[in-house]
């Protein structure tokens, strides 16, 4: 091939027959004299890498690819076969470990469609299937049923894992001893490039499985505030770490005076005695049961049968945002009472709360059929700055202003709901041929 051509060929079963190629034409990607071939897209399809003689002989080279303007004459957008994504990659460079780190970043389901910031969590030993995506499912579905903020997670993949997250070196991880650096890289280089690149609060979690667990009560002992949530397994799971950290463990706690944290951490029942021992005995130590703000919940779990066991998220989330679900005796007379519980939420976690969707769209309903329409009305609107695209209150203010007779704001509000989902709307659709008729007869 003298260069590399982009044949994207659809076949289409309709009365007219093949697509033509005038509608999925072929794209010159790159236009170098040298030979070219053997192409390949990356993961997150930005990224193509080929083989070209262009330096002289075949080499691998990657050039960037627009993508969406690949896709701008296909119907639909989704192309088949290609991959369902749950985040994207992104690289760093670290000065201070003197590499480059592969990140894993997942967004909120609804981060696109608000200017909201959210929290974050640091995935350390990053997985696709024992971790990252354990982590991207029980953060969205505890997201949108509104009993945690919905979380940015960002995962540090591995390059050299005993280097990094021992503290100490050991018998046959002699390579150990870096984690200083490591700890040096996620403060001064992670954290502030996730803070610049996206939407975040200043609440941070740390979520460390295996060997990485050690390294989370090293973090805790040696920079106490930047985390405010660890969710970790046993940190003492290593025999010879074990023993110079716990005493550091029992110094730090003895003079700690004040720390707002939430240590979680969880093993099993089969989990070696030693192990289990080392846990029992930390969680007697009085400055963990006396330090101010400080919690540590130790959930010893019956054994799950996994070779690798996983995170405990879905308990360890919960316990972190406590009461970030209204309760259900709670009662709303007006949208400020929904902001006043959100405020007194925000003092307890220590950021800035934002009501969630599903709790604003449950208490207008509530409002609603208590005969308060104008408080419903307020507690819509407010649910749309937060959320401009609600479906649930531009439906809800649509109903509302069709029956307070106000026609022409009512078919705005389902014209803006058909703006955002057209399918599946039949009964919006409905409700605008309505208001059109109704206007008319004005």
């Amino acid at each position: 091939m003298k260069n590399i051509i982009l044949l994207i060929i659809v076949i289409l079963f309709c009365s007219a027959g093949l697509a033509g190629q005038d509608r999925f034409p072929i794209r010159q990607l790159t236009s170098d004299p040298a030979q070219e071939g053997f192409a390949t897209w990356s993961p997150d399809g930005t990224k193509m890498a080929f083989t070209s003689t262009r330096s002289g002989s075949f080499d691998i080279w990657v050039t960037d690819i627009d993508r969406n303007k690949l896709r701008s004459d296909l119907e639909p957008a989704q192309i088949n076969g290609e991959s369902i994504t749950l985040g994207t990659y992104r690289t760093i460079h670290s000065n201070i470990l003197n590499e480059d780190r592969l990140l894993w970043v997942h967004l909120p389901k609804e981060y696109e469609d608000t200017g909201l910031a959210y929290p974050f969590l640091i995935l350390l030993y990053v997985d696709l299937y024992n971790y990252f995506t354990d982590a991207v499912s029980i953060t969205e579905k505890l997201g949108e049923t509104g009993e945690i903020p919905p979380v940015i997670i960002v995962g540090v993949a591995n390059t050299n894992r005993y280097r990094d997250l021992l503290p100490y070196p050991t018998r046959w991880a002699p390579e150990g001893g870096k984690a200083g650096d490591f700890l040096r890289f996620l403060e001064e280089e992670l954290i502030p490039f996730t803070d610049s690149n996206y939407r975040t609060k200043e609440f941070r979690i740390l979520a460390a499985p295996q060997a990485s667990a050690v390294f989370s009560l090293y973090s805790l002992i040696n920079r106490p505030h930047l985390f405010d949530a660890t969710i970790a397994q046993n940190p003492f799971m290593n025999p010879e770490n074990a023993e110079k950290l716990y005493p550091l463990a029992e110094e730090f706690f003895r003079t700690a005076g004040t720390l707002k944290h939430l240590l979680y951490v969880a093993c099993e029942k089969d989990d070696r005695p030693e192990e289990l021992e080392y846990m029992e005995r930390f969680t007697q130590l009085p400055g963990v049961k006396t330090t101010e703000g400080f919690r540590f919940v130790l959930d010893i779990q019956e054994p799950s049968g996994y070779f690798i066991p996983p995170l405990p998220f879905r308990t360890a989330l919960r316990d972190l945002f406590p009461g970030y679900n209204l309760p259900d005796e709670f009662q709303a007379d007006s949208l400020q009472d929904i902001l006043d519980y959100y405020h007194e939420r925000s003092a307890a976690y220590g950021f800035a709360v934002d009501p969630p969707e599903h709790m604003l769209t449950f208490e207008g309903d509530e409002l609603i059929q208590r005969g308060k329409t104008q408080e419903a009305m307020d507690v819509f609107t407010y649910q749309l700055s937060l959320y401009p695209k609600s479906l649930n209150a531009l439906f809800r203010l649509g109903e509302t202003c069709r029956g307070l007779g106000d026609y022409k704001t009512a078919r705005d509000y389902y014209r803006k709901f058909l703006d955002i989902r057209s399918t599946d709307a039949a009964r919006i659709q409905q409700r605008i041929t309505e208001m059109d008729s109704l206007i008319k007869d004005q």
